[in-house]
């Protein structure tokens, strides 16, 4: 992986007892600030981070581990449900990466969570696992 500010670290915020999310966006979505919320406790305060242009080195760990609420494919990752699509649009191959746009949030609890656009809610949904990147695109 290629490093420097802006770059995406290999496994962000990932522990035993956390995941993280990468969330792949458009270049519009550039500087927006997105935020997330534990579908378990609705009340709790949204997490958010500002979707900025980064570089994804090849052999990503995030990309290929997808889980979006709705249906897992047999190989782990996820259907693409609800304007997500599952992989983050670059390959775990060999290459020299790409440049995305992406808002990272590591130390997530494990769970389901609702990605929010303003004030409003999403219906993408993305299921955090512990120990495990979940990268998703949203549409």
């Amino acid at each position: 992986m290629t490093g420097g500010p802006g770059a995406v670290a290999a496994a962000p915020g990932v522990g035993t007892e956390t995941g993280a999310l990468v969330l792949f966006c458009s270049a519009e979505d550039e500087g927006r600030e997105i935020g997330i919320s534990p579908d378990a406790n609705p009340e709790s305060p949204r997490a958010s981070a500002r979707v900025s242009r980064r570089h994804i080195g090849p052999g990503y760990a995030g990309l290929g581990q997808t889980s979006v609420a709705g249906g897992a494919s047999a190989a782990g990752g996820a259907s693409a449900a609800s304007g997500a699509k599952a992989g983050g649009g670059a390959s775990a191959g060999g290459g020299a990466g790409v440049d995305g746009y992406v808002a990272v949030y590591p130390h997530l609890v494990a769970g389901t969570y609702t990605i929010w656009r303003g004030a409003e809610a999403s219906a993408v949904r993305a299921v955090i696992r512990r120990g495990r990147v979940t990268s998703l695109t949203l549409g």
